[in-house]
């Protein structure tokens, strides 16, 4: 059809078609689409469930404060189901929708090893939630991590445990089928040995199994006076169990990774794991108006405190809402990654408060040590 031949009536319909997409557009360009793929089934819900009620949070703050901007942030959260054929199908499925400017998650390393490549490849922002394996950023420029590395956080542990527990020998229990469980274990190793401790045995487990009795059994045959666990929250707690069940010295002391900074871990654990010190990403006692919201509000939404997982999620949500904002008003994958590795010093809950990317897009906020008192977490003394 010539454009002569087009009746005058019909012409001004599509204008007038025309100019309510475009008003329709204009409208919705404000509304940024983030997507986040989460374990909140299998055995990596324990950080995948507090992580998102962290971003539940945030989420309500980030629009209601305006933190991204002109933007306003809609959230759309699937589950991995804590497997990683799964998260790769959701990075795909997000990859492939080009609305979404930001994908945070996974949860565990062990999807998030697997997705990274694929996020890479897509060009589309990773930014883990609770996932920790250095290989993340290594897949390339479009990867990011909330969570610091292990040499970041897990060395405070290990200063603490020979300094203030007076440990001189410990054995390593890890989890062997995830990448960032074993990067823990190395460099609780290597740190134990730097401060002067013996490393008397290293023993790993699979993140499924529950039976623990033949290992605990082989650790009482040598005694130490710590064993490091690098395991999820419920495998740390369900281990400390079985090993007092079985009754191991009671002298012997339980130190481990941010993962039993889960409330899961005293829930779990009772009094079992009273004493136990971990290296912690956060302490829902820190002192600051940012970190006064989170927790009231947390707090008014699920009637509990917040832990280290919520508030990694809470945090990473953050991150993402200063990328948006910084990427002008028509954010885009490329200019949300490019405003990602340039974040430096963003007010945070996390660690010291003040949250960086380095150059090779690994955060860094600090860390403290805390322990179990009263079914609490504590600053450890």
């Amino acid at each position: 059809m010539s454009r002569q031949s087009i009746p005058s009536n019909f012409l001004t319909i599509a204008v007038a078609v025309s100019a309510a997409l475009a008003s329709s557009f204009n409208v919705s360009a404000a509304e940024v689409n983030v997507g986040a793929q989460l374990a909140l089934t299998g055995p990596y819900a324990f950080a995948g469930v507090p992580s998102r009620d962290g971003l539940m949070i945030a989420l309500e703050e980030i629009n209601s404060r305006k933190l991204a901007g002109a933007h306003t942030i809609k959230l759309t959260i699937e589950d991995t189901a804590s497997d990683k054929q799964q998260a790769i199908a959701l990075i795909n499925q997000f990859g492939r929708r080009n609305d979404i400017v930001l994908v945070l998650g996974p949860s565990s390393s062990l999807e998030g090893v697997a997705v990274a490549p694929v996020a890479n490849t897509l060009k589309v922002p990773l930014l883990t939630t609770t996932a920790i394996a250095d290989d993340i950023i290594k897949a390339g420029e479009w990867s990011f991590r909330t969570p610091a590395s292990a040499a970041n956080t897990i060395g405070s542990i290990a200063t603490y445990a020979v300094s203030k527990q007076g440990v001189k020998t410990a054995a390593l229990v890890f989890v062997r089928d995830n990448d960032g469980a074993i990067a823990q274990k190395n460099v609780a190793r290597d740190a134990l040995k730097a401060a002067g401790a013996q490393i008397v045995a290293e023993e790993s487990v699979l993140s499924a199994d529950t039976d623990f009795s033949a290992l605990v059994t082989k650790l009482q045959a040598r005694p130490v006076d710590a064993i490091f666990l690098a395991n999820p929250s419920e495998q740390s707690a369900n281990f400390i169990i079985q090993a007092r069940q079985a009754g191991i010295d009671p002298k012997t002391r339980f130190i481990g990774t941010p993962a039993m900074g889960s409330s899961r871990f005293i829930q779990v654990g009772g009094k079992a794991v009273e004493g136990a010190a971990f290296a912690s990403d956060y302490f829902p006692g820190t002192v600051s108006d940012q970190n006064k919201r989170f927790v009231d509000a947390f707090k008014a939404k699920f009637n509990k405190e917040p832990d280290a997982l919520a508030a990694l999620g809470y945090s990473a949500l953050h991150v993402a809402a200063a990328a948006i904002r910084q990427s002008g008003p028509t954010p885009d994958r490329e200019k949300v990654r490019a405003a990602l590795a340039a974040i430096r010093d963003l007010p945070v809950v996390l660690g010291g408060g003040k949250f960086s990317f380095d150059a090779s897009r690994a955060p860094n906020y600090g860390s403290q040590v805390l322990t179990v008192k009263d079914a609490k977490f504590i600053v450890a003394p």
